[in-house]
């Protein structure tokens, strides 16, 4: 089998208005699907995480489609290390990693296809028949916002609720609506040094959060991450602002960004 075409759409999708309203949504719709071609009719669907710059990442991908043309489809990795390395310059980190993600997807599609198994079944299986999952909810501007996000969530029935706050305020109210029962994750994209995160992770205790991701800036900052991980008394979820190949303990390879969102063992740092 060999991959005959590769066509690469940026998409724009108009969302549904919601309210309370939050700055983040205008950039949600915007992303890239990878469609990979083979001559044997077989078409492999991937997507690539694009946030604000799709058609950045689309002219990576269009550079990269030279060395896809021709190639078996059907052994991933190998496909995927021959890219990194044509694009060791710029594709170990960000824009690069966002378009070898989506190639990736694309061609473990085809090789589900191909052997008529799901992704799932490719990558060792598994006898679950359920798998827990969370809402992750957007930033909202005061506590009342989020309190209202909060109680939607619940009337739908979810039980386990990520919040996107940096304040204080909005997790206490977010716990009081919740209730014990209700599992709460926050996510505060980077925003503080090592001291000021870890003033903040003791202060969230008595909220009894499943975690707290990516509290420090530069996010790759494993030392610091540490650090608040000991002596904050939380554990610390990392890797979606580590958008590079082998970034140490966090793995290799994330279907999307090539991170990985997990609470993280920091011990060894």
């Amino acid at each position: 089998m060999k991959i005959t075409a590769v066509h690469v759409t940026p998409l724009a999708i108009p969302l549904r208005h919601e309210t309370p309203e939050s700055a983040w949504a205008a950039g949600l719709g915007r992303q890239i699907i990878i469609q990979i071609f083979t001559d044997t009719g077989i078409v492999g669907l991937g997507e690539s995480f694009a946030y604000g710059v799709p058609l950045a990442v689309c002219a990576v991908i269009d550079d990269l489609k030279p060395l896809l043309i021709g190639a078996d489809p059907t052994h991933p990795e190998v496909v995927i290390d021959r890219l990194a390395q044509a694009a060791a310059l710029y594709g170990r980190r960000g824009l690069g990693l966002f378009a070898l993600s989506g190639i990736d997807i694309a061609l473990w599609d085809i090789l589900g296809k191909v052997k008529k198994q799901p992704l799932y079944q490719l990558l060792g299986g598994s006898e679950a028949k359920l798998l827990p999952t969370y809402i992750s909810l957007l930033r909202y501007q005061t506590p009342p916002e989020v309190a209202q996000v909060v109680a939607r969530c619940l009337e739908a029935g979810f039980r386990a609720i990520k919040l996107h706050q940096t304040d204080l305020k909005s997790v206490e109210i977010a716990r009081r609506v919740a209730g014990d029962q209700i599992e709460l994750m926050l996510d505060v994209n980077c925003p503080w040094n090592k001291d000021d995160a870890l003033t903040f992770a003791r202060a969230l205790a008595p909220y009894r959060l499943a975690w707290l991701e990516e509290p420090v800036w530069p996010p790759d900052d494993y030392t610091s991450l540490a650090y608040v991980r000991h002596g904050g008394g939380i554990p610390i979820a990392s890797g979606v602002y580590i958008i590079h190949i082998n970034a140490p303990g966090l793995g290799e390879r994330n279907l999307k960004w090539f991170g990985v969102m997990r609470p993280t063992d920091l011990n060894n740092y």
